[in-house]
């Protein structure tokens, strides 16, 4: 298979831990020789464009980039959003009511800026909220008994993600449309590739939508079994540049 185009995560695969804040200088001049072979380079990550801003002017990358865990694609030269899809508000409040009477901590990502546990009366009034994120979980099986304690809303998306650098397990709450899947789908329309040409590349819960936009699947070293049990292929861990390694074994050899 001819790739022509290669989409990665950001935290646990590209960054060790959260706080990193560039990738490897060998990542760069992979991802260089790689687009001189005219094959597109982007991310797929539950960040938002600010928080990935300088990874992308780094990196140099030029696909379209899926961000809020799909909830908005943005043009990597422009910084302009060309697909977004928010949580509907009336989901929204509902949602953010089950969560505090819960007791669990949450904070909402929304336009760029992020609102950590607000109440809706107070600091925080919704505007464009793509992800609703709860934390706190211990174990995969804590996560699933609260997803299953939500309402099942048809427009709304709902997955487990693991947080960095941690053995912490998160809720992502997204639009039905804002998934890593649905934003692979939406790069391969806009670079006008097949998406079986498309290599995805992650570590977390979260990327198991990726896997099912991608053509060929990558799970890192260091990713989730659940992951793992999906991947064509298993790359070294993210401390040892594994997506550097899949770039140079798959598109440049």
């Amino acid at each position: 298979m001819q790739y022509k185009a290669v989409i990665f995560d950001v935290d646990g695969t590209i960054l060790p831990v959260e706080k990193t804040v560039l990738p490897s200088l060998r990542l760069k001049q992979v991802i260089k020789r790689v687009k001189k072979q005219k094959i597109a380079v982007g991310l797929a990550t539950a960040r938002q464009y600010k928080k990935v801003a300088k990874i992308v002017e780094y990196l140099e990358l030029d696909a379209p980039l899926i961000l809020s865990n799909g909830g908005q694609i943005a043009d990597p030269k422009t910084a302009q959003y060309l697909v977004e899809h928010t949580i509907p508000e009336e989901h929204l409040l509902k949602l953010m009511e089950i969560i505090r009477e819960q007791g669990l901590p949450f904070w909402i990502q929304d336009n760029g800026h992020d609102y950590i546990s607000e109440p809706l009366t107070g600091e925080y009034v919704p505007y464009k909220p793509f992800v609703l994120i709860v934390d706190g979980f211990k174990t995969s099986n804590q996560a699933e008994e609260f997803i299953a304690s939500l309402p099942a809303y048809e427009d709304i998306s709902v997955v487990k993600s693991s947080a960095p650098d941690s053995d912490i397990i998160q809720v992502h709450i997204t639009h039905i449309l804002a998934t890593k899947q649905h934003g692979i789908e939406n790069v391969g329309k806009l670079l006008e590739i097949n998406q079986s040409e498309i290599i995805g590349i992650g570590d977390g819960y979260n990327d198991i939508p990726l896997f099912k936009g991608a053509g060929l699947k990558v799970a890192m070293g260091n990713a989730v079994e659940a992951l793992k049990k999906r991947a064509d292929y298993i790359a070294p861990s993210v401390t040892q540049d594994g997506v550097s390694t899949v770039m140079e074994k798959f598109l440049l050899n």
